[in-house]
């Protein structure tokens, strides 16, 4: 099955900041608040812990609230040598009206002169998605079936600089999945049971990009792969092997133009219909619901060009593919 879709985005980030400033010294609270309410101060280091409110509507969660707290610092020492990116780890907590709860850390850290990379995230989540089918043999968008579960969940990697901008190292997957339920119970078979996949494996990437958190020039590369079965009480055996290469270009101060293409193959045995890739969703695929395609072969591919309209507002406008392949065991 091949999606295709297009888009406008205009995201707002509004951080809420307080001071109180003592008397005598308006002028320089106001230079300092004015300097704090720029985004770009985030990589700039003058933001260290910010608490952010979330609020999204989305098809996958419908009305979603919550709150993150991110905290940014650089671990760049006085006597570097060489140059240390910004690194950031937050938690959230979010709350969707159809009863979805997420909890959830995620980190990206860079060590002095990033020796080594950390990145990460893990939580829990009582969560429903909807559900229509496999590979191309899908329900008709309106004949779906939802899916109730609860989930504890860790992914990590931990690299080593081996080269300027590479970085290899090990990953390590957790995902446990339970209290399964279906409505309505028959529209498609599914396995409405606890599982557990665990696995281990290795990972390289190459990074030159000029900011970890809104790259607006450089090259990302990542590949790796991943064994599951009974490491850390995994219940399954399969491989997964996966590719992320993305580019930034900027063509003037205020346009600029990023691709980005994805591949995840995923061979052997048995794996659980949660653990599928899927085509979707806010990252990938963005204007398809999350999960509307999935099997164990995923493809997908996107551009977009983002505007920047002054230091609060940017706006963004994208075109996505994407392919599963059906490919049996």
């Amino acid at each position: 099955m091949l999606n295709k879709t297009l888009g406008l985005v205009l995201p707002l980030w509004l951080l809420t900041l307080s001071s109180t400033p003592s008397l005598g010294q308006e002028t320089t609270w106001k230079s300092k608040l004015k300097t704090k309410l720029n985004p770009d101060s985030l990589v700039n280091g003058h933001v260290n812990l910010i608490p952010i409110p979330i609020f999204q509507i989305s098809p996958e969660t419908g009305v979603r609230f919550g709150v993150s707290m991110d905290y940014f610092f650089n671990a760049t020492k006085k006597d570097s040598t060489y140059p240390t990116r910004d690194s950031f780890a937050w938690i959230q907590a979010a709350y969707s009206l159809r009863r979805q709860l997420t909890i959830e850390p995620a980190w990206q850290i860079f060590s002095p002169e990033e020796k080594w990379f950390f990145r990460g995230r893990g939580g829990y989540s009582d969560f429903s998605e909807k559900v229509w089918g496999f590979g191309t043999t899908l329900l008709p968008y309106l004949d779906n079936s939802t899916i109730f579960y609860s989930r504890a969940y860790l992914q990590t990697a931990v690299l080593k600089r081996l080269a300027p901008s590479f970085f290899a190292g090990g990953q390590i997957r957790y995902n446990h999945t339970y209290r399964l339920r279906q409505e309505p119970p028959d529209a498609i078979v599914l396995p409405n049971e606890e599982t557990t996949v665990a696995g281990g494996g290795w990972m390289t990437t190459f990074d030159s990009c000029n900011n970890p958190f809104s790259p607006t020039q450089g090259f990302y590369l990542e590949i790796g792969q991943l064994f599951f079965g009974s490491f850390l009480g995994g219940k399954y055996t399969y491989q997964e092997s996966h590719l992320d290469i993305r580019h930034y270009r900027p063509f003037s101060k205020r346009h600029m133009i990023a691709f980005q293409g994805i591949a995840t193959l995923s061979t052997g045995g048995e794996i659980p219909f949660r653990e599928l890739p899927r085509l979707g969703g806010s990252n990938m695929g963005r204007g398809i619901v999350e999960g509307r395609s999935r099997d164990r072969q995923f493809l997908a591919a996107q551009t977009e060009y983002r505007y920047t309209i002054n230091r609060f507002f940017k706006a963004a406008a994208f075109a996505s593919t994407g392919h599963v392949i059906v490919t049996g065991k």
